[in-house]
């Protein structure tokens, strides 16, 4: 599962045109520590060239509109019928650097911050349609496993356009699927202040010492 992520880092508009081979990324507005469901973020779709669009974060299912799909498990998204046409037409980039997960402790829960050991920003296989965006999961690496079942699909750089080549071939697209490597990643144990979805400041990712 992935229900809440960030772009962190004061990049810049060029850094971002440059890495995502855009004409262009909004001035403003784009910056951002704790992205939940039903917030808007910027994601970055097929045009030519590449685009960045604001979308809200998940998709008012079709049997409830009131219930929220956030999340679609890449093993299954080609099939499942609430996901199937946009896997094949609207695939998207949801830009990040850092996202969070919950650890079940016997007595609460103990959130940790994941992201590249680099710092770099990087992109999880989305989908999207004029209400909102998905993102994609996979089993976890061995850095994730005893946090959480799930991970989101992060991209390598080389498969980004890949993904969002509308043209790209099943068996390439489920190349993409696999867990990001757990030895270029990092995490560290952080306090209960992401667990507010308001809360949207530094502090949020200091570490802190694993309950």
């Amino acid at each position: 599962m992935c229900g809440a992520f960030g772009y962190t880092k004061e990049r810049g508009k060029a850094h971002f045109e440059k890495r995502f081979m855009l004409e262009r990324f909004p001035e403003h507005d784009w910056h951002s520590y704790n992205i939940r469901p039903t917030q808007e973020s910027y994601v970055i779709v097929r045009k030519s060239p590449n685009k960045a669009i604001k979308l809200q974060f998940g998709i008012p299912a079709p049997w409830d509109e009131k219930h929220l799909l956030i999340n679609a498990q890449s093993e299954t998204v080609a099939e499942k019928r609430s996901f199937a046409k946009m896997f094949r037409e609207s695939r998207c980039l949801v830009v990040a650097d850092v996202f969070y997960e919950w650890k079940r402790l016997s007595d609460g829960k103990q959130p940790y911050a994941f992201s590249l050991k680099n710092d770099e920003v990087f992109s999880f296989a989305g989908i999207h349609n004029d209400e909102g965006f998905i993102i994609l999961t996979t089993k976890p690496n061995a850095l994730m496993e005893d946090v959480h079942n799930r991970m989101p699909v992060i991209l390598h750089p080389v498969d980004e356009d890949v993904w969002l080549n509308p043209d790209t071939e099943m068996e390439h697209l489920q190349n993409t699927f696999r867990p990001y490597p757990a030895q270029e990643m990092k995490r560290w144990a952080i306090s209960s202040l992401v667990s507010k979805s308001s809360n949207n400041f530094p502090e949020i990712l200091k570490p802190v010492r694993e309950i």
